[in-house]
């Protein structure tokens, strides 16, 4: 679970794909259930760390969550 929440960490930062996409792009066919795993992974929704308003934990800011070698 956590390589496809790092893959949609890294599709967050394209406007062009909406939060569903995103989750379906991901693996998760249930919104709801995406957004529970999310919250529960990194702290915050995928809405929240799409628009900056929460910062990423420094733990969090590996080169594994954020590269697409990493996934």
């Amino acid at each position: 679970m956590e390589l496809r929440l790092n893959l949609a960490v890294s599709m967050l930062s394209d406007p062009r794909h909406d939060l569903a996409e995103i989750a379906k792009r991901s693996g998760f066919h249930d919104i709801s259930y995406f957004n529970r795993c999310f919250r529960a992974q990194f702290g915050m929704t995928p809405r929240e760390m799409r628009s900056g308003s929460r910062v990423i934990p420094p733990q969090l800011l590996t080169r594994q969550n954020f590269s697409p070698g990493g996934i």
